[in-house]
């Protein structure tokens, strides 16, 4: 039987690759596939949970938003907003950068969007 490549298991036989990693991208890619499968999950189940049509809003580009848009914005934002390894956050459903709560640790800045 071949072996079985997760997701998960990719992510961490990558990192061994590079001894000096710290982790924190591993970290941010497995909050990632978190939320790429929770919002998978409640995909599937769409019509019974009532995220199925539209939300009765815009976004930024002027197209109609879906309520299972609103869904998996706010999944992934709750997905990545406490684990300290981000500073900001972007969305289609946003016209400007998402800040972190100041509850959560801020991940570090480039000095590019230093003021």
């Amino acid at each position: 039987m071949p072996a079985i490549i997760t997701l998960s298991r990719h992510i961490i036989e990558e990192q061994r690759k590079h001894p000096h990693a710290t982790g924190a991208f591993t970290d941010l890619m497995n909050d990632i596939a978190f939320s790429a499968k929770l919002i998978s999950y409640h995909t599937n189940k769409a019509g019974l949970i009532g995220v199925l049509g539209e939300a009765g809003i815009t976004n930024i580009q002027g197209e109609k938003v879906k309520k299972l848009d609103v869904f998996a914005h706010e999944t992934m934002f709750k997905a990545l907003d406490h684990g300290g390894h981000l500073c900001v956050m972007g969305s289609e459903e946003e016209e400007h950068p998402m800040a972190i709560p100041e509850k959560f640790p801020l991940g570090n800045m480039p000095y590019y969007l230093i003021p």
